[in-house]
């Protein structure tokens, strides 16, 4: 469910919320690729969030195996918007329960998600974590995270 979430914010980040985002009026993109770890360790799929501090559109990727990542803004298209962003990252471990129900029909957010990197990380404002993304791209982005 909360993999879910972060999925659909993801994509409505990157869907620029309702524009005309056809390839002919698409902002410009610029590649960007980078490496995440944790404690000097690779992440292996964390999903990295960038959100507009400055510029119009968002940009998120997932993490390969050896931690490495390229950003979409507007997938399958690689690249993202030169511009400054805040940074979120998040890996989680998914409930093993399904969604409960209370008395009131609302969902009941299960007890046992596990978070895998510091739930810090997964939020814009305590991840402290920021990027400027210039306009010839940017190849050797490092994400270091730490416990």
């Amino acid at each position: 469910m909360l993999r879910c979430l972060i999925v659909l914010t993801s994509a409505l980040i990157a869907s620029g919320c309702g524009e005309d985002l056809s390839r002919k009026n698409r902002p410009k993109t610029v590649k960007v690729t980078g490496v995440i770890t944790l404690q000097k360790q690779p992440v292996e799929s964390a999903t990295i969030v960038l959100i507009p501090a400055s510029g119009s559109h968002g940009a998120s990727g997932t993490s390969r195996k050896d931690g490495s990542f390229e950003l979409m803004t507007f997938p399958p298209d690689s690249g993202a918007v030169p511009g400054v962003y805040k940074v979120m990252v998040q890996k989680i471990q998914s409930p093993t329960e399904p969604p409960k129900t209370s008395d009131d029909g609302e969902i009941v957010p299960s007890s046992d998600v596990k978070w895998l990197i510091p739930m810090r990380y997964g939020n814009v404002e305590t991840s402290k974590l920021t990027v400027t993304i210039p306009e010839s791209g940017l190849r050797d982005l490092k994400l270091e995270l730490t416990e």
